[in-house]
């Protein structure tokens, strides 16, 4: 196999994109203790925790580093007590651009420019 996530889908046939969810959320409750903790006492739901970890899969370096702190990790737990999947998946992409504008900005400039098409 070509990675444990390939490895994964085969031993338990569940596909390579659920078998890349598990190791995300792995790497998730791994790097962020309060989270994990969060997870474990049931005040973050597992839909959470997959919205959270597929956001820190992506994120930037600095926006990875201000996910590994516990005050932050305090805050996401937080929005997870109170919000439901689809309206914390929202506040979690507001907090992530409020913590890294710059690469927010970049990202939206990069969809600018490839939404045009030329052909002559």
């Amino acid at each position: 196999d070509r990675s444990f996530e390939a490895a994964h889908a085969r031993v338990t046939r569940s596909g390579l994109g659920e078998a890349s969810r598990v190791v995300r959320q792995a790497d998730a409750l791994v790097s962020m203790g309060t989270v994990a903790a969060g997870v474990r006492a049931g005040s973050v739901p597992l839909g959470h925790l997959d919205e959270l970890a597929r956001v820190a899969s992506s994120a930037t370096p600095e926006v990875a580093a201000v996910l590994r702190t516990p005050q932050a990790q305090e805050q996401v737990v937080g929005m997870a007590r109170v919000a439901s999947r689809p309206d914390f998946a929202r506040a979690l992409a507001r907090w992530v651009a409020a913590q890294d504008p710059g690469a927010l900005e970049a990202e939206h400039e990069v969809q600018r420019r490839e939404r045009f098409f030329s052909l002559s």
